[in-house]
C-alpha cells in the first residue's frame, strides 16, 4: 500500500507533465512550478494537508519580480536566506480569488490522482493562466501593492512586506509620487502597529542613504 509521501510524489509529477505544456519548467522546486520570466518567474504552488488517512491539497499562484524581491528581503531577518529566494511579489490562493473561500482536492488512494491533477489543471487554466497573464504588466502589480484594503490583502497579505514592494516598484517604474506612497504606507503600518512598521522604515533609510535606483 502506498504511503501519503508517495501519493505526493506522484501526483507532482502528473501535475509537472501538465504543467509542461503550458510553458512551465518541468523541474519541481519543493512543492512548486515554476515558469520564468523577463523580471523574474510565476509559480504554482500545492500546499499539503494532512490527515490520518487522506491529505488535502490547495493551490496557490504566484508573480516573483526579482530586482524587488531582492531588494525587499536584502536585510529581512525574519526569513531563512534559502527562504528569500522563494517569496512572491503577489499571488493567491486559487479557491479564495474565485470566491473568498478556500478550495481543497482530497487524495484517498491512488485512484484519486489523475482526476485530482486533470481537475486541479483545469483551475490553473480557468484562474491562475489568466491571472498570470493580467499581472505580466508590472503597472497592474503596483496597482496592487498600493491597496491597502482587502482586495490587496488578498494579493499580498504581509503588510509590511507589500509596503516595502510598493516602494520598491515606485522606484523601479519611476514615479514621481514615490514620498507620498512612504507617507500612506508608513502611516498604515502604523495605525496597524503592524510587527514588521521597523523592517519597512530601515529599508526606506537604507534606501535613501543609497539615492540608487534599483534598476
Amino acid at each position: 500500500m502506498a504511503s501519503m509521501k508517495e501519493h505526493r510524489e506522484v501526483l507532482l509529477k502528473q501535475l509537472s507533465e501538465r504543467l509542461v505544456q503550458i510553458g512551465f519548467d518541468k523541474k519541481i522546486h519543493g512543492q512548486s512550478f515554476w515558469k520564468f520570466t523577463e523580471y523574474g518567474r510565476t509559480s504554482i504552488h500545492l500546499g499539503f494537508i494532512n490527515h490520518v488517512t487522506d491529505f488535502d491539497i490547495t493551490v496557490s499562484v504566484g508573480i516573483r519580480i526579482d530586482k524587488v524581491e531582492d531588494m525587499a528581503n536584502a536585510s529581512n531577518k525574519l526569513i531563512k536566506d534559502r527562504e528569500k529566494k522563494m517569496t512572491c511579489t503577489i499571488g493567491t490562493e486559487i479557491g479564495n480569488f474565485i470566491n473568498g473561500r478556500q478550495k481543497r482536492w482530497t487524495i484517498n488512494n491512488f485512484e484519486d490522482i489523475g482526476p485530482v491533477c486533470d481537475d486541479i489543471y483545469i483551475y490553473v487554466m480557468e484562474v491562475a493562466v489568466p491571472y498570470i497573464e493580467k499581472y505580466s504588466e508590472l503597472e497592474n502589480v503596483y496597482e496592487v501593492l498600493l491597496r491597502d484594503d482587502k482586495e490587496g490583502w488578498r494579493h499580498a497579505p504581509i503588510h509590511y512586506h507589500r509596503a516595502i514592494c510598493a516602494v520598491a516598484m515606485a522606484r523601479l517604474l519611476g514615479k514621481s509620487d514615490y514620498k507620498d506612497i512612504v507617507d500612506k504606507k508608513t502611516k498604515f503600518l502604523k495605525e496597524r502597529e503592524d510587527y514588521g512598521l521597523p523592517l519597512f522604515l530601515d529599508f526606506i533609510n537604507k534606501l535613501d542613504e543609497s539615492q540608487g535606483n534599483i534598476v
